[in-house]
């Protein structure tokens, strides 16, 4: 695995682990101000990340990434009419 694919797939895991914590922060047991700052931070990193790996990787490899954390994907994997 050369370094910059290295690079890309960091960014890619970054971004989702990012998103990750900021969808669950309303459950974790801090008080409510700390819950939003956390969300807000990790959403915006996670954000950032995601561009970043766009910026590396390019465009048509984000897109096919980003289609398998898509309900839709699934949706018409799973339940084809």
């Amino acid at each position: 695995m050369t370094k910059k694919n290295l690079r890309v797939l960091v960014l890619f895991i970054l971004s989702n682990i990012l998103w990750g914590i900021a969808f669950f922060s309303p459950f974790l047991p801090m008080k409510t101000h700390e819950k939003i700052i956390v969300g807000v931070l990790c959403a915006t990193v996670g954000e950032i990340a995601f561009w970043g790996f766009v910026w590396v990787a390019g465009k048509e490899v984000a897109l096919k990434y980003r289609q398998y954390f898509s309900f839709k994907f699934y949706k018409n994997k799973f339940f084809k009419r």
